[in-house]
């Protein structure tokens, strides 16, 4: 019985880095078709989170139905704390995107 298979995918690389970099050429980068790096700064953003009264006060009596399992300030902040830079990159990438 001869079963007949599906055509390979063909790897086709995009481009290869040069072995020696020429930080004096233009090349093509998301903005322009020729374009130079000049500079490279970094930024610091300071970001406060808090947490309302009502959701500690949740948190360590419960409410109707008991407490929460495993929802607790150190759970919830590690998750903020995660998710900010990626919806930060968000922000800046996607016009239509708010939160």
């Amino acid at each position: 019985m001869d079963k007949k298979r599906r055509p390979r995918i063909l790897y086709k690389p995009k481009g290869t880095s040069p072995l020696i970099v020429d930080e004096l050429e233009f090349v093509e980068n998301k903005c322009s078709v020729k374009a130079r790096l000049v500079k490279v700064m970094g930024l610091t953003i300071n970001i406060y989170i808090w947490f309302d009264q009502h959701y500690y006060h949740r948190h360590h009596t419960g409410d109707c139905n008991g407490k929460r399992e495993n929802i607790n300030p150190e759970t919830i902040e590690d998750f903020v704390t995660k998710a900010v830079p990626y919806l930060v990159y968000l922000v800046l990438s996607l016009k239509d995107f708010l939160f």
